[in-house]
């Protein structure tokens, strides 16, 4: 997820009017005068390839009459081999602009196809950059290092600085992708170096823009904020209207995480304006995906709900797996903080069915193995070297030098086949414990589902039956008969509940002090909104607890907290406090509202409360709580706090 911040109003407001005026209409007529170059029968192939560079390089949107007329010249004779490679990369990246991955995917590797068979010298292969993200995108990230690392070997041999500055800025993306935003600022300060090497401000400014992210993703939002506005402020001297747009859109999301909702707005529709009539109809489902945040953090989930929804329809169409995840994501966001768990659930497994196929730990493995590949070589021909100006040097030891590179040959390719091996066990191992633990995380989500959709409303129905009275003999029948039904789907799922029992018995899970941390925080952030409209402050004294563990799973503890944390707010007062703390029975909410009734204290989590006032709920939320904390080694527990309020947690039945 995005986070962002802000500094000053009047800054912000300078922004948005300085890069407010977009100019559509010269797209528009240097679209037509280029189209009128491509289509006409009296240019000549140079003349025609450079039009359709001018559209490439301006972003403007390709149409099919282009793409037919890139088909004719890929066909004509008397290209050379550089323009038939720069031919399939801007049809590519025509088609990427335009959301068609597939189609993109094609065409780059057509380009690499002639690449690597025609072996051009001194070609600049920038395809390379561009072929590494449309294959990011469609969520092949493995083979997308493969091409960066193969990118930079070429880069680093000819110097060419402007690619290597773009290489290091996509390395530094991944990076981002997998959260190790150490490693991302290593890369991107690389390409600020490599861009300022080349005297090339758009490699620069490209960097800043992933600097940014890397500030804005870590919690950094100070810097940020001060990143986006100087990489605005490049792009504008570059008028560079699309990446304009697009650091638009980052600083709008700053200001969501401000609760800046109006200035936020206003930017994503600017933003969203320009693509619209730029025909880059592909950004128009990525600002649907921000804008869906957007809603998500004013609150109006419903809203977040159907934008993310439209992203994610038309992102799966063209195949951007991962831009698909977000919306996913935000859709569960949204379903699960307003109580809607049965679509949250739904979402969820969407997002986990897909995110796999994306960056993942598994890639810090293979970037580490490739680069040891690259350094590999580059060893070997120094080595190589050295040794031939030794020979030429020394001839008399030209045998034994032989026979020692010889020798060095064959232990390098035995340690490097020992290598491969090993990393090869270590990569079935790991699939193997992935895949273990999505199982285990979908049979809890599949029980804790059967509990909420299933048992509740068995149980509301029984207490129904039981207040219906009624003397007459065929109405007495019916409940009867209904109330029979009931208690057979109760017993199945009673049965289903025994089995989770079961297995939790076997699996004992158990969270440490830094995964309930981690718990803690995301609930906080999630419930953040809440704490704002009443002033209240969520105090976390669990930091003080380091030897706490909990015989609970994470999804258990997630739910767990932010019920009652959300009942704390509820029923807390403006301008108060919340504490959430440990001891080692376990861990407990406590807020300084009016407290529980007494009468009704022991009856919490047993019985519907049957309560008809606007402020006081039915306990049926708890009522589910104690059901999916059925079969684990912790119960909840409920009781006035001294000095007034609720004190609210789980206790360890029994240490694990």
């Amino acid at each position: 997820m995005l986070r962002f911040c802000i500094i000053f109003i009047c800054i912000s407001k300078s922004i948005t009017s300085a890069f407010a005026q977009i100019p559509i209409s010269d797209i528009g007529q240097k679209k037509d005068s280029l189209y009128q170059v491509i289509i006409s029968d009296s240019k000549n192939v140079p003349s025609k390839i450079g039009a359709i560079k001018a559209l490439f390089t301006d972003r403007i949107a390709f149409d099919d009459k282009i793409y037919h007329h890139v088909d004719r010249l890929l066909l004509n004779s008397t290209i050379t081999k550089e323009e038939k490679i720069n031919l399939h990369h801007y049809a590519g990246i025509g088609y990427y602009r335009n959301g068609e991955l597939s189609k993109a995917e094609y065409h780059l590797e057509k380009a690499y196809e002639y690449f690597t068979k025609f072996q051009i010298p001194h070609f600049d292969p920038f395809f390379l950059v561009n072929y590494g993200l449309v294959k990011n995108n469609l969520g092949k990230n493995n083979e997308a290092i493969t091409i960066y690392l193969e990118a930079i070997d070429i880069a680093k041999k000819t110097d060419n600085y402007t690619n290597l500055g773009n290489l290091y800025v996509k390395l530094g993306d991944l990076y981002n992708n997998m959260k190790e935003y150490d490693d991302a600022r290593e890369y991107l300060n690389k390409a600020v170096e490599s861009g300022n090497k080349a005297n090339n401000k758009k490699v620069v400014a490209y960097a800043l823009r992933s600097l940014g992210i890397t500030a804005l993703e870590s919690g950094n939002f100070q810097e940020a904020e001060v990143v986006f506005k100087n990489t605005l402020s490049i792009f504008d001297t570059l008028q560079d209207h699309f990446m304009i747009n697009d650091l638009k859109c980052y600083l709008a999301a700053t200001y969501d995480e401000m609760y800046r909702f109006d200035e936020a707005e206003k930017l994503f529709d600017e933003a969203h304006l320009y693509f619209e009539k730029s025909g880059n109809v592909g950004d128009l489902y990525y600002i649907s995906v921000d804008k869906g945040k957007h809603f998500f953090r004013k609150g109006e989930y419903k809203k977040a709900i159907e934008s993310c929804a439209y992203a994610k329809d038309n992102l799966m169409k063209i195949g951007d797996i991962a831009w698909a995840t977000k919306a996913w994501l935000c859709m569960y966001d949204a379903a699960n903080i307003s109580g809607d768990y049965k679509k949250a659930l739904e979402f969820y497994q969407g997002y986990i069915k897909y995110k796999d196929s994306l960056t993942n730990e598994k890639n810090i493995q293979k970037i580490t193995e490739l680069n040891k590949e690259f350094e590999f070589t580059k060893e070997k021909e120094v080595i190589a070297l050295e040794n031939e100006q030794e020979i030429h040097k020394e001839k008399i030891f030209q045998k034994f030098l032989g026979l020692g590179l010889l020798l060095i040959t064959v232990l390098a390719f035995f340690s490097y086949r020992a290598y491969l091996i090993k990393t090869k066990a270590n990569k079935t191992i790991s699939s193997q414990n992935t895949q273990l633990v999505i199982y285990s995380k979908t049979n809890e989500n599949l029980i804790d589902s059967l509990t909420h959709d299933i048992k509740e409303p068995m149980l509301g129905l029984q207490l129904l039956l039981s207040k219906i009275k009624s003397d007459d003999p065929f109405l007495k029948q019916a409940i009867q008969s209904i109330g029979d039904q009931v208690s057979a789907t109760n017993n199945i799922v009673n049965n289903l509940l025994q089995l989770k029992k079961s297995n939790l018995q076997n699996s004992k899970p158990t969270m440490d002090i830094n995964s309930i941390i981690e718990i803690i925080e995301k609930v906080n952030n999630q419930l953040k909104y809440k704490l704002k409209e009443k002033n209240l402050q969520l105090v976390n004294m669990v930091n003080d607890s380091d030897t706490l563990t909990l015989p609970i799973s994470s999804h258990q503890l997630y739910i767990v907290l932010l019920n009652l944390i959300t009942n704390a707010i509820k029923y807390s007062p403006n301008n108060q406090k919340i504490e959430i703390f440990a001891t080692k029975e376990g861990i407990f909410v406590r807020d300084y509202g009016l407290g529980i009734d007494p009468n009704i204290l022991h009856k919490l989590g047993k019985e519907n409360l049957d309560l008809n006032t606007q402020h006081e709920g039915s306990g049926m939320g708890i009522i589910f709580l104690n059901n999916m904390l059925e079969g684990s080694n912790v119960k909840l527990k409920f009781e006035n706090a001294l000095g007034g309020g609720t004190l609210a947690g789980v206790d360890i039945i029994s240490k694990i």
